[in-house]
């Protein structure tokens, strides 16, 4: 499996905002979700979704997340990945107030 890039980014209600894989299949880091929609157990929301809406990936050794300073997250190392159809389910069960935002 290929290491995933980012394709896209920009600010959209004071959050930063990645989008990796392509534009025909554009994918979401979990834990941004997460921090987005202010869930607190990233476990539990991904149990949330659909087998369908959620992968594995790699983010590889050259994207901000895998350096110092930028998330924490080690490099060459797999992580939850959301569809847009994912993100979408997750907001329509959240009842914060961002999440009905970002609706």
């Amino acid at each position: 499996m290929s290491n995933l890039t980012v394709i896209h980014q920009q600010e959209v209600l004071g959050q930063g905002f990645k989008v990796y894989g392509t534009v025909e299949d554009p994918l979401f880091l979990a834990k941004d979700v997460a921090n987005w929609i202010e869930h607190t157990n990233l476990t539990m929301m991904l149990k949330q979704v659909d087998s369908e809406e959620k992968i594995k990936h790699n983010l590889g050794v050259n994207n901000n997340y895998t350096q110092v300073g930028h998330g924490g997250l080690r490099e060459n190392t797999e992580f939850w990945f959301l569809t847009e159809e994912g993100i979408y389910e997750l907001l329509m069960l959240s009842r914060k107030p961002i999440a009905k935002q970002w609706r």
